[in-house]
This record gives C-alpha cells, structure tokens and sequence, in this order.
C-alpha cells in the first residue's frame, strides 16, 4: 500500500468511505472509468482512473481483478495533480487483497472536493505477460462519495489492456510413426497457428535424427488466425525403435523453442503368405504359399485349421526351387489343423527374396461356399533360431459345388379316393454354384410314382418342378420315401417322407329342397357309393317349429334302390328324425349314386324366402361286415319358395282364335302342351278335347315349381246361310267335324265365284243352298288335316297312323335317364372337388368330335361346350351350389356318363 502526501489517516476518514459504501444515490452522471492501452511482451503500461462527473465528490473506491498476464507495479499509484488542490489535501492507497484484486482507495484528509467534472484522477502502471490477447480490467465494488457522505456513483466502464505478440499453436504435439518396414517411409501431418495478434515468424525447423525429415521449407510466416500444414516423413533405414524430436524456431516469446516428440519403428519385412483356392467339389487341387523376406532365413513353420470341405493328400508337400538342402513335413495333428515344417540339416537359408515356397494338395468335397484358411503358429526362422517373421497372411477356400434344395421335404397328400390319383409338386433348387445333376429318382412304395426322366441338370439357382403321383385301389394309409440321388456333396440321396390315405368314396347327403310355405315337403337323402352296403342309419336335424314329419308310406318310403329292406323312422328327443334301413337277407342297396329314401314333411313357414338348415348327424353305411364305409357326408337346406298360383280351367270353342296364356302367372314361367307355342294356345293346333297344359316356373335360388291346368276345346258346326259369294269372289269355308249349308236361310254362289268347302268329317248341304252354272264350289272331306289357308299341323295330322310320315321328335333331357354311371373311356377327378376338377380321357383321337355337358340333379343344365380334341381339360363349378352334378360326355359315337360331388 502506498501513501500520497499523508502521514497518518484519521479514523473518521475511513468510517466515511463505508458509510459511503452503505447509502447509494439516485443522482445520475458520476461515471468511473478504467483507460485501454496495449504492450509488448514483459512491458510495463500505464492504467489511468477516469471520473466524469457532474457532482462533487471528496473520495472514491474500487476493486479491479488482475488476469493471470497483468501484475500491479508497486509504487506507481499517483493522483493527477489536475483535480486535486494541494498534494498534502489527499490521500490514495493501492493494494493487492483476495489474490490479485487490486483495491485502490483515495480521499480528502479535510473532505474538500476533487477539481473539476471530467477526466484522469488518478493512475498506475502494469507490467504485461508474454501470452498475446486482449485482457479485461473490470471494476467492481465502486464508490463515488458526495460532500453530503452518499455514494452518487452512476455507472462504470471496463477498459481492455492489449497483449501484442506472435503466439504459436501445434497439433498435435507428437507424432507416433508406428511400424514402418525397412526401404520404405511414412509421412505424418501437424498444424502449426498463429494464434496472437502480431505476426509469428518460424525460423527453422530442426531434428536429431537423420531419418525424419520436413517435406515444406523450414521458414515462413504466419499472419494473425494463420495456419500452416507441415508434413514429416520418417525413412526406415535401420531397423531398431527410434524416439526422437523436432524442434520449431520461432519468434514466440513464450516458446520460442517447441519440442514435437516422433516415435517410430523400423522393421525388416519377413512375411509369409496363403494362397487361395477356386475349385470344383469332388476334384483335387493346389494351394500355394509364398514368402518375401529382407533377411536370410534357413526355415519356417505354421499349422492351419482345415474347413470341412478340405482333406490334406498325405505326401503332397513340395518345396519349391527355393531350397538347397532343405526338407518339409507336412501332418494331420488335433482332428482338422495341418502342421508344416522345413528346414535345413545344414543350416543353410533359402534362396532369394521373393516368391513361391510351398506347395500342399487336397481333395475338395463339400457344400458349396467360400471358407477361410487360418494360420497360427506362424514362424520364420534365422540361422541363430531367432522369429524373424514381420506379419503372415491367411487365405481362402472358394468350393464351387450344387447344394440341392427341396420344398416341401414331406408330402401329404392326405385323402385320395381308390378311383382318383393324387398329384403335388416337389420344387428342387439348385442354391450351390456349380450344375445340379440329378441322376436318379426312386420310391420305395408303388402307390407312389413319378413319371419324371433322369438324368435333370440344373444350373445354379435354377428350379426344377417334379410331380409326384398316388393312386392306390385298396383303402388306407400308405407311407413311402422319395430318393432324389444327385452330385449334392453332402446331400445324397435327398429324401422326402410321404404319405397318403385311400378312401373309397361312399357319401350321403341331404339334396337340397324346395317347398312351399304351406305345403308339402319331400327331402330326398342320396348315397354315392363306391362300396356296396346293405343298411344305412342317420339322424337329420330339421327345424321342427315350421316342419311335421309325415311318416306314412305315401310321404316317406325307400327308393327303388332298396331291395327287401325295411324303413324305420322316428322323432327323437333332441329334435331329431332317427332314420334307418336294413334286410333280414343283407341285401344290398342297387346301384352306386341316387335317392335311397324320400322323407315326408308337412311345411307351416311364416313366410318364401327363407332357407333352414337340413342336417346330418350318426351317420353309417354299413356293409355286409357290419364295417361303417362311409367316407363323409353333405348337409342341405329347405327353401321356402313363393306359392305358384297356376292358371284356371278353361273351355273355348274350336274355331277360336289363338290367345296369349301369359297374362296373371308370375313372369318368366314357361308353358308346355298341345296347341302351345312362346306362351300362346292355337285351339287348331291343340284340336278339340281336353288338353293338360303344364306351368313351369323357375325361383331365383334355382327350384322349379310346376302346376297343371286345363284347356277343353269344343267344336260346333260351321253354318253358312244368308250369304252370298259374288261374281269374281274367291273364297273357302271349312270345319273340324261338319259344313251346314242353308237351312236357315240362303247360300249362292254367284256365276264366276270360286268356294272351297273343307271338312273332318260331314258336309251338310240344305234347301236354301244353291251353287249357279258357271260357279266353282269345292267340297271335300280331309284326309290329312289340312284347311282353309294351310294353318299347319294339329292333332289331325298327329293321329293319322298310316301317312306313311314319321315324326322325329327331340326329346327333352331327363335327369333320370343320365345318371346312370356309365363310360370308361374318360374319367373326373378329383371327386368330391372343391369347386373345379379335371376331364381326362383314356384315349384321343384327332378327328374325334367332343361335346361335355353338365347337369344338376334337377335337371338343370349347368355347362355344355364343344371341345377341340385333347386327353385333359379343366372344368370350374366355382359359383353353383354343393351337391351331385351330372357329366356327359359325347366323345364320337360314344357316350358317358360320371357323377361328381361339388363340396
């Protein structure tokens, strides 16, 4: 601390400054001040303390931190004489408290004012470090002290002293140069900044080994924020670890010297290498080994792990033209790792320093792929027994072989029927990289069987689709295994498990029905079977609250499929109907498919439109062992249908004419009889009598309904009186039975008139008729149906027996003369099918004509195409209801008939 012109400070000075330091006033405009200035490295600077004010004050304090490059200069503090009055009036102290935080206190001895409003109170000096930068002297705890014993102080202001000087950065600051190998170098980089804020001048680059170097010039400058990129080389002459360093000369006053360490090691290359190997699975092959060397070396050793495609040739093991006296082992030691050693009796070293040293054969055979070579154990021996060995390299095993993959590795063709064959796809692939050749197919069990020629070659990545049949004509379970013999190194033979079972194809099912919402009900339960049985039981689940069973023989009986068998039918107490069949003489049902017993029921439904369940449950067919031979069975449905309201009765005279029978039937039904043709009735085409006319109407679900009415057509007389035919008239009267003529009043014929009377069976002429000379009248009896105007054929014409004309007929197709199962010269499966199935024929030939039509079980025609001729064709009932379809087949003059269930 320094004393100004004071010699002892009264108490009551100091007990003013902290009183000023406890009552701050509210005036503005008294402002401390710190002045700016900058310094070259160790200089000293002068630091002045301005007060602007516009009160006055008698004594001021402040702190100002120091940064670590500032230091106070002991015995610098003084007052500027401008603003004080008399030397002796004034005091300032000066010191450093709480580590490096200049304190500076002055004030009046006799509390008179400082001078003036502006400018300098005081100063000090500073000495500067070495480290370049800009420094902050910030004033804190700051008084200005009034004459009233406030602190009026406003504000402060920092002032920054200014450091001027190069100030180098290096990165890094040591360079690790790692292994380098003999005749060869490495180069490493560094950065050399400026970071100060006068120019940094390097003057040299120096270092204290030869084998490092600079590749730039040693001297250059760098501006402030500059920044420069040195690179060092090492050069591996000798060998031996190197720890050197790098100095940089600049003008850096901290660091005028910088010190880089390098590190590095020189080494001589002594290596040994693996070959790699391309070849084929099932071949021999070479794989060679070779060493560069920078120093003599008499032996080497190494073991190396063996991949499983890879089998060491005892005895294979040749030294190439390196060698002098030297000699090689090579042995099988721990299972799959090959040991190999050379050396010479003499000690003599290996000649060159470059090149091919070993030879090894194996036989390769295995899965395709590309396996690594590992060594370990690796040396390279000098004649003092010293490892000279710098690094060793492994190599590769690449196998090009067929890897044979197969999807699915088991087949389950789960249930065949005894009359239909089997068939799934096996997909065999080739992921291997050399062609697949499949020699040889075989399976062990004949119900199994290919059709496939060998030998297949696949290429790599190729697919090959085989087809896998089964057919087996006895029922059960049947298991085999496909051999796919092949060159796979590691897979062959490829087996695939399969399995099958026959069924023999006994179904029952329930047809579906249609009926009316109060009517009468007959469900039909049919029986495609390939077994014979003679008995048969099952529950069918109806729905009770609209159907009553009718259990009388009229409603309910069997077929004519059933020979001595009798019925028994009885409700159960679920709600059942408990139907069975046998005979005392185990008869057999007749025939393979079709209705085996019709069921009865009364229908009260709400309302059309509704459809019911119609379920089987318990159901056997037995057969003459008393074995249940049914295969599965079909549940239906009952259709509640729209009653048809069928036209009334009607009588019309013959000589009627034709009218429209459409009008009051529900539109789309169609009309049947004689005399009917597109819905209109000709009563001289159906002829007198009473006819049947049949209404044939089709629901949208596909029942038809039918209903039967009459037409009676009477004929009378033709009478003709009071009428005349004139001059030039042509005309013609005729009659189904009888002509009358006269009688009640007149008929002429005018001369030069022409008559026709025609006729069935009388022509009656009486008084009143009279036929004038020179008239033509033509009157006969029929022969052959024909009348006035030639109106066609009608029941005259079809009951005459001895025209010598026969009539050819189409006939319409009826379900039951074509569902006899009849034509082996094609087959259907599979059979149930899900919705589509395969026409195959036995036979083609390629003139042949072929019609396919199928039917449902009510007759419907469901499909009809002509075919080109081909043995197999793919037929979709996708879309129609499950149930028995009929297949037709006209194939040339040979006709067939298959029945196929749709599940």
């Amino acid at each position: 601390m320094k004393t100004l012109n004071v010699g002892i400070f009264p108490v009551c000075v100091i007990a003013m400054l902290f009183f000023f330091g406890a009552h701050i006033s509210s005036f503005a405009g008294n402002i401390i001040t710190i002045s700016s200035g900058d310094a070259g490295p160790g200089e000293n600077i002068s630091v002045e303390v301005i007060i602007n004010n516009t009160d006055d004050f008698v004594a001021f304090q402040l702190d100002i931190p120091l940064p670590e490059q500032l230091n106070y200069v002991e015995g610098t503090a003084e007052l500027n004489p401008d603003r004080i009055t008399d030397d002796n009036l004034y005091a300032v102290e000066v010191s450093e408290v709480s580590g490096n935080i200049l304190r500076i206190i002055s004030y009046s001895i006799i509390n008179q004012p400082f001078l003036g409003n502006s400018g300098p109170v005081m100063h000090f000096d500073l000495v500067v470090g070495t480290v370049p930068g800009e420094y902050l002297l910030e004033p804190t705890n700051a008084i200005i002290a009034g004459t009233d014993g406030t602190n009026i102080i406003t504000s402060t202001t920092q002032g920054t002293i200014t450091i001027l000087g190069p100030n180098i950065k290096i990165n890094p600051e040591s360079l690790d140069f790692g292994e380098v190998a003999l005749e060869s170098h490495h180069e490493l980089n560094l950065s050399v900044t400026n970071a100060g804020n006068l120019n940094l001048e390097v003057t040299d680059l120096t270092f204290d080994s030869p084998w490092f170097s600079i590749l730039q010039s040693s001297e250059f400058t760098l501006p402030p924020g500059g920044n420069k990129s040195l690179t060092v080389r090492f050069e591996a002459q000798e060998a031996g670890v190197f720890q050197q360093e790098m100095t940089i000369h600049s003008n850096d006053h901290e660091t005028p010297e910088r010190i880089i360490a390098l590190d590095a090691l020189a080494y001589a290359i002594n290596e040994l290498h693996t070959g790699s190997m391309l070849s084929f699975s099932g071949e021999h092959d070479l794989l060679e080994f070779t060493i560069n060397n920078m120093e003599d070396f008499v032996g080497f050793q190494f073991d190396m792990k063996l991949p499983d495609p890879l089998t060491y040739i005892q005895g294979s093991a040749t030294l190439s033209d390196r060698k002098t006296d030297h000699e090689v082992s090579a042995n099988i030691i721990d299972g799959n790792t090959l040991r190999v050693i050379a050396y010479s009796p003499s000690n003599q070293a290996f000649q060159e320093d470059d090149g091919h040293i070993l030879n090894l054969t194996f036989e390769v055979f295995g899965t395709g792929g590309i396996y690594p070579l590992i060594l370990s154990e690796v040396i390279i021996g000098n004649s003092d027994g010293i490892n000279i060995l710098s690094s060793y390299y492994n190599g590769s095993l690449e196998v090009a072989a067929p890897d044979i993959i197969v999807h699915p590795q088991s087949i389950d063709f789960e249930d065949v029927s005894v009359v239909d064959t089997g068939q799934k796809t096996v997909q065999i692939n080739n992921a291997g990289s050399n062609d697949l050749i499949i020699n040889a197919l075989q399976i062990d069990n004949d119900a199994f069987f290919i059709e496939q020629e060998t030998p297949v070659i696949l290429e790599p990545s190729a697919t090959h689709e085989l087809q896998v049949f089964f057919h087996h004509a006895e029922k059960g379970s049947q298991h085999g295994t496909l051999s796919i013999y092949s060159n796979d190194p590691d897979e062959n033979p490829f087996e695939v498990g399969l399995s099958a079972f026959a069924f023999a194809p006994n179904y029952m099912y329930v047809e579906d029905t249609g009926a009316e919402s109060q009517g009468t009900a007959y469900i039909d339960i049919l029986v495609d079977n390939q077994e014979s049985f003679i008995a048969f039981q099952f529950k069918l689940f109806f729905p009770d609250h609209i159907m009553s069973f009718l259990p009388d023989a009229t409603h309910t009986h069997l077929t004519d499929r059933a020979d001595d068998h009798e019925l028994v039918t009885g409700i159960q107490s679920d709600g059942s109907l408990l139907v069975f069949a046998y005979s005392m003489e185990g008869a057999a049902f007749s025939g393979h498919s079709g209705s085996i017993v019709r069921l009865g029921f009364e229908v009260e439904a709400p309302q059309a439109g509704i459809s019911y369940e119609l379920n089987l449950e318990d159901v056997i067919l037995a057969d003459n062992e008393q074995q249940n031979i049914l295969y599965d069975f079909i549940n239906g449905h009952l259709h509640i249908l729209e009653a048809l309201v069928c036209p009334d009765d009607l009588e019309i005279n013959y000589d009627a004419d034709p009218f429209d029978l459409t009008g009051g039937t529900p539109e789309g039904g169609t009309y049947a009889g004689p005399g009917v043709s597109n819905g209109t009735f000709d009563p001289k085409q159906a002829g007198t009598g009473e006819h049947v006319i049949i209404y044939s109407y089709s629901y949208d679900n596909g029942f038809f309904a039918e209903c039967a009415f009459y037409i009676t057509v009477t004929s009378f007389p033709t009478e003709i009186f009071n009428h005349t035919v004139s001059d030039g008239e042509e005309t013609c009267f005729d009659a189904l039975q009888t002509i009358i003529t006269g009688g009640s009043g007149h008929f002429v014929v005018e001369s030069g008139a022409q008559v026709k009377l025609i006729a069935g069976e009388n022509i009656v002429m009486l008084p009143g008729t009279h036929f004038k000379k020179g008239s033509y009248v033509n009157a006969y009896i029929t022969t052959d149906g024909s009348f006035c105007g030639d109106m066609g054929k009608h029941f005259l014409a079809v009951e005459e027996e001895d025209s010598g004309k026969e009539e050819k007929t189409e006939e319409p197709t009826d379900i039951a003369d074509i569902t006899k199962d009849i034509g082996d010269f094609f087959k259907v499966y599979p059979n149930p099918t899900e919705g589509t199935f395969t026409l195959e024929f036995t036979f083609m030939e390629a003139d042949d004509n072929i019609k396919v039509e199928v039917y449902g079980m009510f007759g419907e025609q469901v499909f009809s195409k002509q075919l080109l001729p081909q043995r197999v064709y793919t037929i979709s009932l996708e879309g129609y209801q499950p149930g028995m379809y009929i297949i037709r087949v006209k194939k040339g003059d040979r006709l067939g008939v298959k029945r196929l269930i749709k599940r």
